[in-house]
């Protein structure tokens, strides 16, 4: 395999209108010659993480004031009932955390939740229903064709960008300070 995108940000081109993905910042979590999978950190749903701990009877703490206002992400249109979080590390072992790179693991297992309603979680967490996924070579060419750009991992954005700005970030992080001027064409002239 040529290129792996493990560990990287995909941006979506401005060309790109698909609702899941118009404006979209996806990390990738996992990229092997089987596919690829990845969560969307840029679509935000109507119900925040307070609303998904009671669905899953987890205790609230006492000041519910930080997971009140903590989002939960659309994090790709695959198995939206299914929960993925994605974090930084924690020194604590927490069941299932996979290790991607030395900034981010994912998990999938309640444990973690459990932690971050304890206030023992990880000191960054984003919590999306759902996941985005490739088929064997789909996602090299949909780059190929020019519906996605890639950019190196960034704790910055992924967790501490609002969401609002976070394609723009992206996209700055690579040099492109004018989405603008973007077009859906690649290739040379």
């Amino acid at each position: 395999m040529e290129n792996n995108y493990a560990n990287q940000l995909l941006i979506s081109m401005p060309n790109l209108k698909d609702p899941p993905f118009e404006k979209a910042v996806i990390y990738i979590c996992q990229h092997s010659e089987q596919g690829a999978m990845g969560l969307v950190l840029t679509h935000p749903l109507k119900p925040k993480l307070s609303e998904l701990f009671t669905q899953l009877d987890i205790t609230l703490p006492k000041d519910t004031t930080t997971i009140d206002n903590t989002d939960l992400y659309l994090g790709g249109p695959v198995e939206p009932e299914h929960g993925f979080i994605l974090h930084s590390y924690h020194e604590e072992p927490l069941q299932s955390s996979i290790q991607v790179s030395s900034e981010f693991f994912i998990s999938t297992s309640k444990d973690i939740l459990n932690a971050i309603s304890e206030d023992k979680g990880p000191d960054n967490a984003i919590v999306a229903l759902g996941y985005t996924g490739w088929s064997a070579g789909q996602l090299e060419q949909e780059i190929t064709e020019g519906s996605w750009l890639n950019a190196p991992s960034d704790s910055h954005i992924v967790f501490e960008t609002d969401v609002d700005q976070k394609w723009q970030m992206a996209l700055k992080s690579i040099g492109i300070k004018d989405p603008a001027k973007l077009t859906g064409f690649s290739g040379h002239a």
